[in-house]
């Protein structure tokens, strides 16, 4: 389920924080997945593959989460934060 999907990261603008993307690709509207803590987006593969037909399928992992880069040391660690990362 994961071999034909397309992996990259997005450096988040003012940090140092890269934003690990599995991108499933599809046709249609975006549907933009996030794991719940202490997961990785690889999770959502088996739903990815049953909607790709009908959406764009993109699912992240959060900051110091899967592939994505930990944050700098000290940063705090919030949902607002979280929340921030998502409109990037």
């Amino acid at each position: 389920m994961l071999d034909d999907v397309k992996r990259h990261r997005i450096r988040l603008v003012g940090s140092p924080v890269e934003i690990a993307v599995q991108d499933w690709g599809g046709e249609g509207p975006l549907a933009l997945f996030h794991h719940a803590n202490g997961f990785c987006a690889a999770l959502w593969a088996g739903v990815a593959e049953r909607l790709r037909d009908r959406f764009r399928v993109i699912a992240m992992d959060a900051r110091g989460h899967g592939d994505s880069s930990q944050p700098p040391l000290g940063e705090p660690a919030t949902w607002e934060r979280l929340c921030d990362d998502l409109e990037e």
